[in-house]
Parts: C-alpha cells; structure tokens; sequence
C-alpha cells in the first residue's frame, strides 16, 4: 500500500478463487469488533468452565467478568489483546475482523470461513493477506532502530562541559 493510501486510511484487497476481497485497515469499527470478539471468547471460556464450578464459584467468576470488561479487560490495547493477536486463532479473527469491516454485505461466518481456509489451505495467499494487514498497521511514526517505543531523550544533562562545547572556549 503506497504512503498516500496509508495515510488516508484506505483499504487493501486480496484475491481468492477468483474472486475480489477488501480487507478493511484498523478502523473504530474493526477495533469493536475485535473488542466483541475478545469479551466474546472469555465469556464462552467460563461458560464451558461452568458445569465444573458451584453456583457460588460461577457467580464470583461471572462478577470478576464483568469488573474486567468494565476495567478494560478486552480492549485492543489490553494485554489480552496483544496475546490473542500472537495466537493463530487471533490472527485468523483479526484477519476476518477486517473483512466484514470492508465488506458489511458478507455474512461474519462466511468471512471467517473463508480467511480460515486461506490459513489451512494456501500458506502463500495467508502469507500475502498478512503483510497487506501489517503494511496498514506500519507506523510511519516509529521511533527509529535501537529505541524503544515511549523512550524520550535525557534533556536534562548539560552538555556545557562536552569537549568542544562553547562553554569550554576561553573569552
């Protein structure tokens, strides 16, 4: 994707059995659906753990749910969501995420389907729609090699004694 396109947000597209698929960049809509997905998936998680809990138990643990999807738990900044996003599940979702964004008249489940079978099927096409997501989600306000994200420079240590320096030449 060119650096205009880039900043204009636009999307991407891919080709799969001839057909024409857009895959939509990180939008608030894409970023919501994400969101659902993760709330969804703690929510089924504890349901499947329910028939092994006490009443009490499953209560407790359905109340510390809904603390942790008010606290932010799930959103696409959490921790949460940079490990489903390391997973193979969660790339798989955030690839369909992106899909029905771009697409609203494609059923969610047919998109799903579809970016699953790129995974299992075509290891080459998955490869490309990977690095079609990562080119809209490159930063071109990175900070530059060898810096960490967050990292800010220490302007408080005085360079009046640095050799060379205007503060070390005599009048």
């Amino acid at each position: 994707m060119g650096e205009v396109a880039k900043a204009l947000a636009q999307e991407g597209s891919f080709e799969w059995q001839g057909k024409t698929y857009r895959l939509a960049p990180l939008t608030y809509e894409a970023i919501a659906l994400w969101e659902e997905y993760l709330a969804g998936r703690a929510w089924r998680e504890l349901e499947r753990a329910r028939r092994h809990l006490s009443p009490q138990e499953y209560e407790a643990q359905a109340r510390g749910f809904r603390e942790d999807a008010v606290a932010g738990a799930f959103s696409f900044f959490s921790r949460a969501s940079a490990q489903a996003q390391l997973s193979w599940e969660g790339l798989i979702e955030m690839a369909a995420v992106r899909v029905i964004v771009a697409q609203p008249d494609l059923d969610p489940a047919e998109a799903r389907k579809l970016v699953r079978t790129i995974h299992e099927h075509d290891l080459e096409k998955w490869a490309e729609l990977k690095r079609k997501m990562d080119e809209q989600d490159d930063d071109p306000n990175a900070p530059a090699p060898g810096t960490s994200p967050g990292t800010i420079p220490d302007v408080t240590t005085s360079t009046a004694s640095a050799p060379g320096s205007f503060a070390n030449r005599s009048p």
